[in-house]
Order: C-alpha cells, then sequence, then structure tokens
C-alpha cells in the first residue's frame, strides 16, 4: 500500500545577528536551521521556509561583511543570499513574516544559487534610502572551491518613485539568462500593491 498519512511536519528557526565595525562597515551572521519538509513534498513550492531534510540541521547560512565605499558606493562580501539582495518587494520577499508560498517570496524563473561565496556592489547616487544600481557576483553552485569558475551574475535598477520600488533586472548563470521586474507601491497607511515577472532565455 502507498503512503497515506495525512499529516505531515516542518520546523524552522533562524537567529541573527549584526555587529557594526565603524569606518569598516557593518558585519551580519545569519544562523538557520531546522528539519523537514512539510507539505511541499506533495504540493511543491508551497512553502519557502521548509528545509526540506532529513535530521536537524542548523549552519551559518550568511556571513555578511557590509563595508561603504567613499559616499556612493557600497559593497558587500562573504557567504551571501542572493535572494535577499536582488528582487526584493516590500510586500512580498520574506517567508516568515510574509508569504510562505516560493513564487510570493521571489521569483521562480531564476536558477537562484543557494547561500553561496559573492560579491555585491552597489552604486547609491542620493545614499542608502534612494535609488540604486547593484550588481552581484555568486557562485552557482555554492561550493567554496573553483570560485571563479560557474559564476551566477545579477545586475539590478531600483527606482524610488512616489515611494514605492521599482525593480528590474538582468540575469546570467548555469548556461542560460533572463530579466524581470519586481515592484511595490504602498496605497495608504494599510494597502498596497505589488506585482512580480520573470523571464529565462529556456522557459521551464
Amino acid at each position: 500500500m502507498g503512503d497515506t498519512s495525512a499529516l505531515d511536519g516542518a520546523y524552522s528557526a533562524d537567529v541573527e545577528m549584526e555587529m557594526p565595525l565603524g569606518s569598516c562597515g557593518s558585519s551580519y551572521v545569519h544562523l538557520e536551521g531546522g528539519d523537514g519538509s512539510g507539505v511541499t513534498d506533495e504540493v511543491p513550492g508551497s512553502s519557502a521556509d521548509a528545509r526540506g531534510q532529513a535530521g536537524s540541521v542548523f549552519s551559518v547560512a550568511e556571513f555578511v561583511w557590509e563595508l561603504p565605499v567613499g559616499e556612493k558606493f557600497s559593497m558587500a562580501l562573504g557567504k551571501l543570499d542572493p535572494t535577499a539582495l536582488f528582487d526584493g518587494n516590500e510586500f512580498a520577499n520574506d517567508e516568515c513574516t510574509q508569504f510562505l508560498a516560493d513564487m510570493f517570496v521571489n521569483t521562480t524563473a531564476l536558477p537562484w544559487p543557494d547561500y553561496a561565496p559573492g560579491i555585491k556592489l552597489s552604486f547609491l547616487p542620493r545614499g542608502e534610502e534612494g535609488s540604486a544600481i547593484s550588481l552581484g557576483i555568486f557562485k552557482a553552485d555554492a561550493a567554496w572551491d573553483d570560485m571563479t569558475e560557474d559564476l551566477f551574475a545579477i545586475g539590478e535598477v531600483d527606482l524610488k518613485l512616489l515611494g514605492g520600488n521599482y525593480r528590474a533586472y538582468l540575469w546570467r548563470g548555469s548556461g542560460s539568462w533572463g530579466v524581470g521586474v519586481s515592484l511595490d507601491q504602498p496605497i495608504s497607511s494599510h494597502l498596497g500593491a505589488f506585482a512580480r515577472f520573470g523571464a529565462p532565455s529556456d522557459p521551464v
């Protein structure tokens, strides 16, 4: 007989720590753990937070050094989460506090690297709160060996307009490329609108 279980479970835990480093910027550490895949076996993409692994796992998910470079540039390097740095959205970018399903956290049209060695460079013509142009390069397979091979690159323009964010990006990696947009616009103090679109060169 097949599996007749009607109840699946999973848990996850996150610990985040940030430390200012004065003129050298700041450091950020993200510890993540959990167990189980929940209902994602039966409903793929239903939970971006489920670890999908058998046995309890707890690891350093991110270790980031953020460094200002002059008045209009910034740099982040270390073990990074590309989905937290690109394709952002004020209303749909966090599986812990917003939507749980994959497609509402980041575009599923892009082969995102896992937590991976990488670097992000940003041009901030009006400071941290203004529009930005960013470029990120990450290890596509998230491995620490052969660091100059199998790279994933993404460039993004983030325009701040009318209190909202209008992002457009171009990416290349894993033998393909694509484009995408992510938009969010507050309408009132309790209401906002968002949209996300991605188009790979090799549609799935």
